[in-house]
């Protein structure tokens, strides 16, 4: 825990340096608006982080809460983790007027902006983004978090292994959460990752922001 009080620390100079992580009106970021989640979308930069993904996600495995089918044609994939459905697409490839209430980016920290440009079409009324970009949570979440936009991001250097089994975790917890903290503490106690360097929604902007309330 130090040490991610540590780049939380660091994250906070360099974002508050910068303009966008004010809001002029600070909002609050319950939980209850992002909750009810049964579609996730995973967006990969290109066919290497969609093997990665696909590799990572396990998708052998078999059960009532895991299920994961393959259309290899189209390079894409479905299926049913924790109730909720989850489409896998490479950049480009996203059908139109699908939306979706949690949306996963998958790439380097230099690929985020245009994963997320082309995401912005596909979000629900609420959504909750996973950054996969290592350091990501230096330079995004003040850009992107909103009144019914949230954001997870690395403070440290991600792999695909990690960011799947954050994925999992957060499918796996979001809709019986009620509040960040919880989420946060029960996620935490199944990955050292998230424990030493994943950000959850608000910790950086509430703090620049003078308090927002982080429900």
């Amino acid at each position: 825990m130090a040490l991610k009080r540590i780049l939380l620390g660091f994250a906070l100079l360099v974002g508050c340096q910068n303009k966008d992580y004010i809001d002029p009106e600070p909002y609050t970021y319950t939980i209850e608006r992002f909750k009810d989640v049964d579609k996730a979308l995973i967006l990969c930069n290109d066919e290497a982080e969609y093997y990665a993904v696909l590799n990572t996600l396990d998708p052998n495995i078999r059960s009532l809460n895991y299920s994961m089918s393959f259309n290899k044609h189209n390079k894409s994939a479905s299926g049913i983790i924790y109730g909720i459905k989850v489409d896998v697409y490479i950049k480009g490839k996203i059908p139109k007027n699908k939306l979706y209430d949690i949306i996963a980016l998958r790439g380097h920290q230099c690929e985020m902006e245009d994963l997320f440009n082309e995401s912005k079409e596909h979000e629900d009324d609420n959504v909750l983004y996973l950054l996969g970009g290592c350091w990501s949570a230096y330079k995004y979440p003040g850009k992107w978090e909103s009144r019914h936009r949230a954001v997870i991001g690395n403070i440290g250097k991600g792999n695909s292994s990690n960011n799947s089994h954050m994925f999992r975790l957060v499918l796996r917890g979001i809709n019986k959460s009620p509040t960040w903290d919880e989420l946060t503490t029960n996620i935490e106690k199944d990955s050292q990752f998230a424990k030493r360097q994943v950000y959850f929604p608000g910790e950086i902007s509430a703090l620049c922001v003078g308090g927002s309330e982080r429900g």
